[in-house]
This record gives structure tokens, sequence and C-alpha cells, in this order.
């Protein structure tokens, strides 16, 4: 039985602890994570024995074999790196590293530990690919000789403009992170790439400054064929597909409906020939169709385990690493992870010389400024920065994420400070000579009700506190309609309602909100805290996304399934 420890407590854990658990792979025995919060939730939901706060710990402690890393890309190298020496087999999600370099050592000290180490490239255990797989293994259509690959989707953090985000660091980055999928399947097809030739479309101006080289075009050489692949991120009309090119017909997959047709020539004349290929593959479609929604209805009904793309394809990943581990495999050693960032790096090169963004913070100006926006980098922090500045007011902003900030921050009246809404040191040192405070800081990605607490309502306390202390003059405190309870069409709503007093029956977020105005309004009778507490619901302008769902229910960009009637007024910032 393996003892196996999860590093980083992000969202990803999470499927990680599902399909070890569920599938028997092995023990998990402790989450390391330096947030003891989010390590906790993921513990506790997966009733997880023990939870470090670093590294050192976990290998300290002597209880783990086998680690998943699961921390963001930057720290892959260093992390695996500390593993690896201490004994333990590692499997990385993608990439392996940042460059083929630091791949080669991870392979060269895990070779000396006899360690394993491996990485999730899940896009090959796909259900349509591993079909395809099994297609071309049967030789029914004869050899494979050429894929056309398209790779054509939205990019959630483009549309909600998280540019500090580490893709957006350089052009490579973004290939790193999603041009990897494809690629791995482009690669378990045809074997290893052994030419690149690439070219990148003119960077996509995202405003505030970022470039984003989103249009690609690749030609590739494989040991037993070539390929040509489109990759385009931050597209409005998702397409994932691969067409197989064979001796005796034509394999298409649809990774995104998860369905895989042929097509070979028939016994018939030419003028019925088409119709019969193009009526089984009607056909063919509708029974994968149906199955698609069957095994969709049972999983919600819970009539069957979880059995979605994406499930599917970490349980054949992480499944094939455990018997890689059981039978010692000599194959376990990463070669598919670096070749993959090894071709990354190949077509930046070919690409030419590729502009980088500015990813180093403003370095604060001037000792003390006028306002302080705590979350000021997010959509609504934008444009009140922007705002002050124009009502010649310097301002002091304070956020988690300060890379690749749009030019409003480089404004000479602008001081950004790097931290959270807990960092008592860094609001320490923001707040001085301050006379108004805007809180703009939210759960920064946290989900769980502990993480939520700690964030929204210790960061609204700590930051109050801090206040009073300073004597500011002003504390305006950016809530939300999440907070009040909306459940009663026959109830007014007005400045003066206070917040859901059921807030406990409501989800993590509302939930924090509400008693974060609590605690608040209690420092305002008591301390005489000079709060004022803004409620708005829908938040539409510039940078985002008209598609909000006050305004309308909207299953995709092009399709409104329904209006809200207009009748509740409701708060609107434009």
């Amino acid at each position: 039985m393996k003892s196996i420890a999860l590093i980083g407590a992000g969202y990803i854990s999470d499927i990680h602890a599902q399909v070890i658990i569920e599938h028997g792979f092995g023990q998990i025995v402790a989450v390391v994570d330096p947030s003891k919060a989010r390590a906790t939730v993921v513990a506790d939901k997966w009733q997880i024995a023990r939870t470090f706060s670093s590294i050192d710990e976990l290998i300290a402690a002597k209880i783990a074999n086998v680690a998943h890393v699961l921390v963001p890309p930057p720290f892959h190298r260093n992390v695996a790196l500390q593993l690896l020496h201490a004994g333990l087999h590692v499997l990385l999600e993608k990439p392996m590293a940042e460059s083929d370099a630091d791949c080669q050592i991870l392979q060269e000290v895990a070779a000396g530990q006899k360690v394993a180490i491996q990485v999730n490239q899940n896009s090959i255990y796909f259900p349509a690919h591993q079909r395809l797989l099994g297609m071309i293994a049967s030789h029914k259509l004869g050899r494979v000789r050429h894929i056309s690959c398209i790779f054509n989707i939205p990019l959630r953090q483009i549309d909600a403009r998280q540019l500090g985000h580490w893709m957006f660091h350089e052009p490579r980055n973004i290939l790193l992170e999603q041009a990897v999928h494809p690629l791995s399947q482009i690669d378990s097809i045809l074997g290893p790439i052994q030419h690149v030739k690439a070219n990148a479309q003119p960077p996509h101006q995202l405003g505030a400054g970022v470039e984003v080289y989103d249009q690609w075009q690749f030609l590739l050489t494989c040991a037993q064929g070539t390929a040509i692949m489109i990759f385009a991120v931050g597209q409005s009309f998702p397409e994932w597909s691969i067409t197989a090119i064979c001796d005796d017909g034509l394999i298409q997959v649809d990774y995104l409906r998860n369905t895989v047709i042929t097509r070979r020539p028939t016994k018939w004349m030419e003028f019925l020939d088409s119709a019969v290929v193009l009526e089984r593959q009607a056909v063919d479609l509708s029974i994968q169709g149906g199955r698609n929604i069957l095994s969709y209805l049972f999983s919600t009904l819970k009539l069957q385990k979880r059995s979605d793309v994406f499930y599917q394809s970490m349980l054949g990943s992480l499944g094939a690493f455990y018997r890689g581990l059981e039978r010692n495999s000599e194959a376990m050693n990463g070669a598919l992870g670096r070749r993959l960032v090894n071709v990354c790096e190949q077509i930046t090169a070919q690409a030419g010389t590729l502009a980088k963004n500015n990813s180093i913070a403003p370095i604060p100006q001037q000792a003390q400024y006028d306002v302080l926006v705590v979350g000021g980098t997010g959509f609504i922090g934008r444009h009140v920065v922007a705002a002050l500045l124009k009502a010649g007011k310097s301002v002091a902003v304070v956020a988690r994420n300060t890379a690749n900030l749009p030019k409003v921050f480089h404004d000479k009246r602008v001081g950004v400070f790097c931290g959270s809404a807990q960092d008592e040191s860094v609001l320490r040192n923001a707040l001085l000579g301050v006379r108004t405070v805007v809180s703009l800081a939210h759960g920064g990605g946290a989900e769980s009700w502990p993480e939520m607490q700690q964030a929204i309502v210790g960061g609204a306390i700590l930051l109050a506190k801090l206040c009073l202390e300073e004597k500011i003059e002003r504390f305006i405190y950016v809530s939300s309609i999440a907070a009040l309870d909306l459940s009663k069409p026959d109830v007014m709503i007005s400045d003066s309602t206070p917040a859901d007093p059921n807030a406990d029956q409501r989800d993590s977020y509302s939930r924090a909100k509400a008693y974060a105005e609590r605690e608040l309004l209690t420092l305002y009778k008591e301390s005489s805290l000079p709060v004022v507490i803004l409620r708005p619901g829908i938040v539409i302008g510039e940078g985002g996304t008209a598609f909000h769902s006050g305004i309308g229910f909207y299953n995709r960009d092009a399709h409104c399934l329904g209006w809200n009637a207009g009748t509740n007024p409701l708060p609107f910032v434009l």
C-alpha cells in the first residue's frame, strides 16, 4: 500500500484525492500547503489524518513514499527536487518544469535516487482518445500518416482579466500551460515530435498594456508521421479535435463532445458511397450522444460513480502511474513530460523573438498616500484606482497578485504593496498617512467556509482595527447583495436592511459577507469605526463581461435563455 502526500491544496487536489481513494491506489497520509486553512479543508473532506505547512515537515515525519506535486508551475522544479532527494516517488501536474534543462535535472536526480518521476498528462486518457488509440492499434484503417489538430478554446483567465497568472508572464508559458494537452495526444499517436516549424500571430492586446500570443500554427514532424496544429486560446467558440488520416480511411475525434467517428470507403459506386458513409456516421454519433446523456444522468442521480470525461482521464493517468510503480517500470522517468517542455521551447524559438510582458510589480514611489485600496488590482479595483487618480489623489494598493499590472498601476502616484488582506505588516506599511481606505478584498479563490471566514471576515476585522488605530477618516467596505436575504419579493430592500439573519444556511461567500458586515457594524457602534458599507449587485464595465447573471441567464455567450424581468430594482454599477 502506497503512502501518499498531496503537495498543494488547490482545486486540483480534490480530484486527485477522489481518484486515489475511490480506486484504492494508496492511502493519503498528509496534505502539505502553506495555508493551514486550505490544507485542513482538503484533509477534513477526505478524512486525511495529517497536514503540514512545509515539505520539510513532511519529510521529517517519514510517513509518505509517494508525492503528488500540485503546486503552480514555477515551483515544480524546486518542490520536486526536494521530494526526490528524500527518496519519494513523484507525480507532477503538467508542465514538468519551466525549461528542458530543469526537466533534465529532475530526471537525473530521480535516476540517482532510484525513484520514479512522471507527469500527469491526463489528456492522453480522455475516453475518446483511448478509443482512437484502440482503433489505430487494430490496424483496421491502416497506418496513420498525418494528423490535423485544432485546439480553439475559451480561457477563463483571459475573460476574467486575471493577467497576473503565470501563463501570461512570457509567451512560452501559455504553451506549457495549455498546448501540452494536444501535443501530448499527437505524441501518443505519432511518437516523439522531432522537428518543429511554428508561427505566432501578432499578440492580442488585452488592454492595460498586457499582450498575449493567443494564436499559433505548428507544423510537426514526428517519429511516425506528420501533423499540423492550430492552437488558439481565449476564443469564443470551443473546438478541440483531431483528424487522423490513415492509409484506408480517417478517424475524427471530438474531445469536447466525447465522440469518435470513422470514414472509410464502401463497396458502393461513388454516387452511393458518400450517402452510406454519412448515414453510418449519423447512426454512430447518435449512439455515442445517447450514451453520453445517459452517463451524465446516471452520475447526476448518483446511480453510478462519477463518469465525466475529466474524471475518467484522471483515473486513466493516475492508474497508469500506480501500475508503473507496481511493475517498477523503467518508463517512469518523466520522458514524455520533458519531451513536451522541449517542444514548447522549440516552438517559441521557431516563432522568433516574442515580447514578454512586464511581470515586475511597480515599486512604491512615495512613503505616504491619500487613499488605500485593498484588493485594488481586480476588475472593480482598476476602475476605482483610475477614478481616484483622475480626482488628483495618490493611491496605495494592496494586492496578492502584482504581476502584469495595467499601466494605471505604474503611475508615479500609485504604490503597489504585495500582500493579502490578512497580511498585517503589509497593511500597516500601506496605511501610513492614508485618510481613506477602500476594501475590495474577496475570497481569493477560497471555496470552503474556513477559507472564506479567514479571508473575508478575518481580513475585514483586521483592516477595521488598523483603521481605528491609525484614526482613518473613512473606511469604505465593498460588500455584496449576497449578504442580504433576497428571497421575499414583498419585502423592500433599502440601505438600512440588515445582513441576512439566517446566513448560516447560505453558501460560504454569502455567509462570510454577512458575518463581515455584522462585525464592522459592531465596531461602528462600540468603537465609532467610520465605516460605510456598499452592496453592489450587478457590476459591468470596460475590461469585464456583459454576460452577467443579474441581467440574463446566459447558457453561452451567443444564447441568452431568459432576461431578468426588470421588476426588481438591483444595485447596478456601470
